[in-house]
């Protein structure tokens, strides 16, 4: 129906109806926000970076011509998302933004479900998944978790990877098994336009006021090094450089080219200070609490938990993590 595919029902999507008795296959694509006439010659920059979901329906014209017809999605036709990648591959990032814009997006467009939203990170054992009635995000390593949570109506994928490559090969498989496909992040596309460049399609996809990218921006920058200079997953040349005991890497290590030269209390401070900080803190959503700390490991900040924690490093070295309270 029109309303599954979240557009209105004029003659134009009635015409698509009529044209999908020709359809030779159907597939799942990144799009945009209305409908529109496409063709498979993407490059690898639109395929990785491209931020607004949608299906691509091919279909056979009467000159003999196959078009792809996008029927475009927003955040809006979506109760859930799944960050998935594997490790190291600034997974933690996205999942964090994803969480952070579908939170202010549903305060935006679905006020009386924001404080439900829920964010947390489901281990390879752990399979309690809170009600899909309510708006949640689920940051996940293990592909199984994606047949048991991401085949559920009305949740889209957003792919981590380390290359462009591979994250178009996790988009094709998981588009070819009938899954909704966004956003894929990979390395080497954040190496070349930063935090910032995905933050803008970040708040393009779930449709946020203009008014609100400054406020992601200024939030980002300063959790960024947060997450690199402080707490149980901070950079391993930082950590090094506190407790030289810590390195376990074949490779050389180096000193790290800011963290030392950071006040760490006021750049954690200024962060608690932040309007999206406050807005989250605030809203007493407890299934958001752990999206504002470093890592979802480390405990709660107060304006000191840094400077105490990278205390705890440099005294103790690999056993900062366990004794650290």
């Amino acid at each position: 129906t029109c309303d599954a595919l979240g557009v209105p029902c004029d003659s134009t999507v009635m015409n698509l109806w009529v044209s999908m008795a020709k359809c030779k296959l159907a597939d799942k694509h990144v799009a945009g926000d209305s409908i529109s006439i496409s063709q498979h010659n993407h490059t690898g920059a639109e395929q990785n970076t491209h931020a607004n979901m949608g299906v691509n329906i091919s279909i056979l014209e009467e000159d003999g011509v196959e078009k792809d017809i996008a029927v475009h999605r927003g955040a809006n036709n979506f109760t859930s998302f799944i960050s998935y990648g594997p490790a190291r591959s600034a997974s933690t990032l996205q999942f964090n933004i994803v969480c952070v814009c579908f939170f202010l997006h549903m305060k935006v467009h679905k006020p009386t479900l924001a404080n439900s939203t829920k964010c947390y990170y489901q281990s390879k054992t752990n399979y309690n998944y809170p009600s899909l009635d309510l708006p949640q995000v689920m940051k996940t390593h293990n592909v199984k978790h994606l047949s048991d949570f991401g085949a559920k109506s009305g949740t889209g994928i957003f792919i981590t990877a380390r290359t462009k490559e591979q994250g178009q090969k996790m988009a094709d498989n998981l588009t070819e098994s009938g899954r909704i496909v966004g956003l894929i992040q990979d390395l080497e596309t954040l190496s070349e336009i930063k935090v910032d460049g995905f933050l803008d399609m970040y708040a393009d996809f779930f449709d946020l006021p203009s008014h609100y990218l400054p406020m992601l921006h200024e939030h980002y920058i300063l959790w960024e090094k947060l997450r690199i200079c402080c707490g149980r997953q901070m950079s391993k040349y930082w950590r090094y450089e506190l407790n030289a005991s810590t390195w376990t890497e074949a490779l050389d290590p180096h000193p790290h080219p800011f963290c030392g030269s950071l006040d760490i209390d006021a750049v954690e401070k200024a962060f608690m200070n932040t309007t999206i900080f406050k807005m989250i803190e605030g809203s007493n959503n407890g299934g958001m609490e752990r999206i504002l700390r470093p890592s979802l490991k480390d405990d709660a900040l107060d304006g000191g938990y840094c400077s105490r924690y990278n205390k705890a490093v440099r005294t103790k070295g690999k056993l900062a993590k366990k004794a650290f309270v």
